[in-house]
């Protein structure tokens, strides 16, 4: 996965609050840079550790922080084109979702023939019409074809652009092969899904503890993030429980070999504080970012 960082400005496929460089500076310039391998790790790893820490921090205290989300995104629909540089073959077909056109030399009568014309404009115009059922009906495209229900098309000149119906990024999904002679089919891509940003930060109306207000990404986030990262380059931040055959997560276990005896102590603890382990330079670093945090201890 590519890391793509949050500028503050609202991006959309944000993964992560800062880059490697941050993080590496922020360790040199307390001398850590060795600290678990991070130096000698590959750049993947690097960035393999900055999205997960990133994940961890949003994971674990997103519901905390100060402040509300900043961004909404609308859906994009995705967008495909055929540019025709000549006539198809008679008997060809385009598939577009589960409908299939035919281009054909004259009409038999049945849904979903498309005539080819006399040049590539024409073919466009006729295939816009058929798609659309627009203007044509039984003189260039089959009578009874049904306006289609995964694309709407626009054509200029010899281009046909389609613009898918389904939402965001699922109409990337929206079937278009052909093949097509004479043509270039380029597939359904670029649905971007609306709803929040992706990470928790950048927040509106957040202000720190002496009613400043928190503008873009913190450098303290940034430093939390070098935090965990130069831990997650090493390790998991967040392993499953160790279980027992039974499914319970292991409190103690006793065992006595003469006369046979063993014993299991099972935790009962459900909140985030059995869950999350702790890593108390980050975690009291991110303390000032959340809410209600005057001071004590992290729990989860």
């Amino acid at each position: 996965m590519a890391l793509i960082v949050e500028t503050g400005t609202g991006i959309r496929e944000a993964n992560a609050y800062t880059d490697v460089a941050y993080v590496t500076s922020y360790l040199t310039a307390r001398n850590r840079q060795n600290e678990n391998g991070w130096n000698t790790a590959t750049t993947a790893a690097k960035e393999a550790a900055v999205i997960a820490a990133t994940d961890y921090i949003d994971t674990r205290f997103g519901a905390r922080f100060r402040g509300v989300p900043s961004f909404t995104f609308t859906d994009e629909k995705a967008k495909a084109t055929i540019t025709f540089n000549g006539l198809p073959l008679v008997g060809q077909t385009l598939t577009l979702g589960d409908d299939v056109y035919t281009f054909v030399a004259s009409l038999s009568g049945a849904a979903f023939e498309v005539i080819r014309g006399a040049n590539a404009e024409a073919v466009a115009t006729n295939l816009e019409a058929a798609i659309m059922a627009g203007p044509g009906a039984g003189v260039t495209y089959g009578l009874g074809t049904p306006q289609s229900r995964h694309a709407g098309a626009a054509r200029a000149g010899a281009v046909l652009t389609l613009t898918a119906k389904a939402a965001g990024a699922g109409g990337n999904l929206s079937v278009l092969q052909g093949p097509l002679a004479n043509a270039v089919i380029v597939p359904f891509a670029g649905g971007r899904d609306g709803g929040i940003q992706p990470l928790a930060w950048p927040r509106s109306s957040a202000y720190d503890q002496q009613g400043n207000l928190i503008q873009g990404i913190p450098d303290r986030l940034r430093q939390v993030v070098a935090e965990y990262a130069v831990r997650a380059v090493a390790s998991v931040l967040l392993p499953d429980p160790a279980v027992d055959p039974y499914g319970g997560k292991l409190y103690s276990r006793a065992e006595q070999v003469g006369p046979i005896r063993e014993e299991a102590r099972y935790s009962r603890m459900t909140g985030s504080s059995d869950v999350f382990v702790p890593y108390p330079a980050a975690d009291r670093l991110i303390r000032p970012l959340l809410l209600g945090s005057g001071g004590g201890v992290i729990r989860g």
